[in-house]
Parts: structure tokens; sequence; C-alpha cells
């Protein structure tokens, strides 16, 4: 017969303990990790997404304004008064996980938004990040995801892309 090995089964048992303990009293930075882990699995983000919000935890869409490159916790303008473990925080969608858009081009919009602020119109995000990260499939992937929402509307914005 089939002889289990022992080591392997402590060793699951104790991965099995630690997810369990993060999932129960870091639920916001389990599934932020847990969403990460699947970035590049539509159906797998969906379900994890879908637990979040069963579990109370909002994730919200992604924005140029707010959104890092990755999945990350969002404590909102509140997090510089209230201490981390007092804050309640939600999940926000991380650019790069926008389809079309990259992570060379999420993180220079991040870097160009933590330089000088945040991003006042379109013409003022495509004059920060450089063209190169920044073409055209880029910035039409990011109106249509609402990443751009802050901006104004998204026909509006589609509409004057080729005046940025």
């Amino acid at each position: 017969g089939y002889g289990f090995n022992k080591a392997h089964a402590v060793a699951y048992g104790l991965i099995s303990y630690q997810t369990a303990y993060f999932k129960a009293n870091y639920p916001l930075e389990y599934m932020t990790a847990l969403l990460n882990s699947r970035a590049g699995d539509f159906e797998r983000v969906k379900r994890v997404i879908l637990d979040a919000r069963a579990r109370h935890i909002s994730v919200l869409a992604p924005d140029v304004n707010r959104s890092q490159a990755a999945f990350s916790v969002w404590l909102g303008p509140a997090a510089s008064v209230a201490p981390v473990s007092e804050a309640s925080g939600e999940i926000i969608y991380g650019l790069q996980q926008i389809k079309n858009v990259g992570e060379g081009a999420a993180e220079a919009v991040v870097a160009a938004r933590e330089g000088e602020g945040p991003f006042k119109s379109l013409v003022d995000l495509c004059r920060r990040v450089r063209s190169r990260d920044l073409n055209r499939r880029v910035l039409e992937a990011l109106i249509k995801s609402g990443a751009c929402d802050v901006l104004g509307d998204r026909g509006w914005l589609l509409a004057e892309l080729d005046n940025a």
C-alpha cells in the first residue's frame, strides 16, 4: 500500500493553520495577498472578490489617484489620524490588474502621482507619465476600467484622447 509521509502531513497542517489564522485575524490583509497571488487568473480573482464581499470587505474600483500597481489595502483619508489597528479598510484594485496595463505602466503612474500629487486632468496624467509607459492602448484601458473616472466622464475622456 501507499504510505503517506508524516513530515508532509505536518507541514501541510502547519500551512493550513497559518492560513486559517491570517484569514480569521487579518482578513483585509489576507484577502489582499490572496488577490495578488491570483492576479493572472480572472476567474480566481472574481471568486476571491466575491468571498471578500461576503465577509463585508469592500473591493474598490481602480483609481489613478489612489491605486497602487498591485491590489492594496486602502485605509482612506482618516488613516493618518486613526491607529491602523482601529482603522477599517478596504481593498483597492491594482492598476496592473487591468487588462492591457502592464506592471511598468502601472508603476510609472504610481511614481508620477507620488512625486507630484494627484492627477488633475487627462492632460496632466499624460504630461507627467512618459509616453513610453503610457501609450494610447494603456490610456484606453485605464479610462474604460473606470480608473480615470476621477478625471471626468469616460465618454468625454475617450473623445479627448487625441488631444491629450
